[in-house]
């Protein structure tokens, strides 16, 4: 089942999937975060904070291919596809991460200038 959770299109023109890792345990609600592809920073245009996504989904522990079959058809459309191959040139690819936010938040503070103070 590779379908794109969400898709964001970034300031930067470029799509962003976000697939989920079949490889991490179900739970119902987690906070993930992709490095780098948040809000530009303040005083720093070219520099950007970390996306947040808050997860509120229910994931089954297994489905073989004949449920997975049999969903696809039950369903509506999957809201986005994946159009990018990974090995594509134009294709990066990014890791999820455990972050908290209020840490993430003081790490990107723009440094004080002697104008600040």
């Amino acid at each position: 089942f590779a379908e794109a959770s969400a898709a964001k299109e970034p300031s930067k023109g470029s799509k962003l999937y976000i697939v989920s890792d079949p490889s991490q345990d179900a739970k119902k609600r987690m906070m993930k975060a992709v490095e780098g592809e948040g809000m530009p920073r303040l005083k720093s245009p070219f520099e950007h904070g970390n996306l947040f996504l808050i997860l509120d989904i229910e994931f089954p522990t297994s489905l073989t291919a004949e449920t997975q079959s049999a969903l696809a058809k039950l369903l509506p459309p999957p809201k986005h596809k994946v159009s990018a191959k990974e090995g594509d040139d134009d294709v990066e690819e990014v890791t999820l991460k455990e972050m908290d936010p209020l840490t993430s938040y003081t790490d990107n503070l723009p440094e004080k200038s002697a104008e600040d103070e």
